[in-house]
């Protein structure tokens, strides 16, 4: 889950394993999305409309990052839960 201010205005972005994310605005409304990270860009798609950020490094909890996204919009990131990553497969037993 990550907090995203953009122009004083506060969102927060569940990012879900699937591909999925859901936007929560603060009127309470919430928008279904789709997210990739790949090659150091973080891209969210919505309704239609897709924006990117490069982004320095992986999300840490409780760290902000800045990131200007492929639209020239200036954003500030706070990362408030990460999930741990999946479960490695137990290697095979003989």
């Amino acid at each position: 889950t990550v907090q995203v201010e953009t122009n004083g205005t506060v969102n927060d972005i569940q990012f879900v394993r699937d591909g999925t994310a859901v936007i929560s605005t603060p009127g309470g409304r919430t928008i279904p999305a789709t997210w990739t990270a790949t090659k150091g860009q973080l891209c969210l798609g919505m309704g239609g409309a897709h924006e990117c950020w490069n982004y320095p490094r992986p999300f840490q909890e409780g760290q902000s990052l800045t990131m200007t996204s492929d639209c020239n919009v200036t954003s500030r990131w706070l990362v408030r839960l990460v999930n741990p990553a999946p479960p490695k497969p137990d290697a095979e037993r003989g």
